[in-house]
């Protein structure tokens, strides 16, 4: 197949996009963490806001290839790249920081400071990266959404892959039904070219075509269904869940002085900064996942 003029200048420009480090698409990885504050070897059951603020130099490139980001491995200015900021109620909350672009900076520290139940702390080098210890989620391959407007998924077999590559290779049979045309005397002629030739699609070409997409459509009764109830939730902004891609677990010791209230009048749910907190029922999915028993 021939690209025309059209099309190759198109794929022109978004190439120099891409090298000058234009994000086209930039995907938020929806993660779970769990955080635990402890303090003289026990869970600190009191309310904590913390704020986590890292230090180091932010890539230019996405990849860090650029030319200054290359030197600034061994010469850059220390400054603010990251932070985020949450809210636990008692201990084991679950927070929804996706540490977007967390992955694209040298950090040379990262501290956390905040009020464990009214009292300021401090700690100093508490990590070289603004993400905890995290474990990939991958429940599931494929998404599809019913008529119901309501999710599912579903996991690839080995029937379902021969299946659509059989479709891709008869997609490949319905150029025979296309027409030669001349972009210069035929308005819907233009922009798709088979060897020395500029064609249009025909009747015929869209009535194979349509015939293709419907076996591609069949395949998915190849597909293995994914038990909704293995999937563990992210909460968005504003409420709306997805699956989770990964779960975290965040574990902060409390330095010597931090004490906790007498008595905490209940208060309402606390907001993290950036994303909602939720109840601990996420976090027995989690264990659920793993084979360990949980309630809540």
């Amino acid at each position: 197949m021939k690209l025309s003029g059209y099309w190759i200048c198109c794929i022109c420009i978004l190439v120099l996009l891409f090298c000058s480090g234009f994000a086209l698409a930039d995907e938020i990885d929806p993660t779970i963490t769990h955080v635990f504050f402890e303090k003289d070897g026990r869970p600190f059951n009191d309310s904590v806001h913390f704020t986590v603020e890292c230090y180091g130099y932010a890539w230019k490139m996405w990849n860090g290839s650029a030319p200054e980001d290359r030197l600034a491995k061994v010469n850059h200015s220390s400054e603010l790249v990251y932070s985020y900021s949450a809210s636990c109620p008692s201990y084991g909350c679950t927070i929804y920081e996706p540490y977007y672009h967390a992955e694209r900076l040298y950090v040379d520290r990262c501290d956390v400071k905040g009020q464990a139940a009214g009292t300021e702390f401090t700690i100093r080098n508490f990590s070289l990266s603004p993400l905890p210890d995290c474990t990939e989620l991958r429940p599931f391959a494929v998404v599809n959404r019913g008529p119901d407007r309501n999710w599912t998924y579903f996991n690839g077999t080995p029937e379902y892959d021969a299946c659509v590559n059989a479709t891709r290779l008869e997609r490949e049979e319905c150029d025979q039904f296309v027409a030669i045309c001349n972009p210069k005397t035929d308005p819907e002629c233009g922009g798709w070219s088979i060897g020395d030739n500029t064609v249009k699609e025909t009747p015929a070409y869209r009535t194979c075509v349509d015939r293709i997409r419907e076996k591609r459509t069949a395949c998915d009764a190849k597909l293995q269904p994914v038990d909704p109830a293995t999937i563990v939730m992210w909460t968005d902004t504003d409420g709306s869940e997805s699956p989770a891609r990964r779960a975290c677990e965040l574990r902060v010791t409390l330095p010597p002085g931090t004490r906790a209230a007498e008595s905490l009048v209940p208060a309402e749910r606390p907001a993290h900064s950036m994303f909602a907190q939720k109840e601990g029922s996420v976090w027995c999915r989690v264990l659920n996942l793993l084979g360990m028993e949980c309630q809540g």
